[in-house]
């Protein structure tokens, strides 16, 4: 008996200590890099939606050698969105040269549809009326201020 536990128990539940405490990583994403982001509705309207955004946000950039760079950005800003099916769209987004590096969280989607070629409404989707959906921007940017040498009037 204690040789079945040496033998199959222990790494048994070995590699369950293991696999429970390993994180799923999130995707790591570089300065021209494109997120894409798939997007599946349902309902009556679902085929009626023309466009989706996706709004995305880091609370805690990760490099300080980054001031003024962007902490967050939407598909409205750096790409666009595409459809798949008649319910699937894929919002996509290129990572600028001055995005932050950290965390991000999407945390607004949105849909417009269009009712008649005059016509269009717009649905926002705020984070809970969705999965939580992070990734990470590891830009290699830096900026640091330029001083001011001298101020003169001409």
């Amino acid at each position: 008996m204690q040789l079945l536990n040496r033998v199959i128990i222990a790494p048994v539940l070995f590699a369950l200590l293991f696999v429970s405490s390993v994180k799923a990583q999130a995707p790591v994403y570089k300065q021209g890099d494109i997120i894409r982001v798939q997007v599946k509705f349902d309902g009556p309207d679902a085929s009626k939606i023309s466009s989706v955004n996706f709004y995305a946000k880091t609370d805690k950039p990760t490099n300080p050698n980054q001031p003024n760079f962007a902490q967050d950005f939407g598909t409205n800003q750096c790409g666009g969105s595409t459809r798949k099916d008649d319910h699937t769209w894929e919002a996509s987004c290129v990572v600028r040269g001055n995005q932050a590096s950290g965390e991000y969280q999407i945390i607004e989607i949105s849909a417009q549809l269009t009712l008649s070629p005059n016509g269009v409404v717009g649905f926002s989707y705020p984070k809970g009326d969705f999965p939580p959906i992070t990734f990470k921007i590891e830009n290699s940017n830096t900026a640091a201020k330029p001083g001011i040498k001298s101020v003169t009037v001409q």
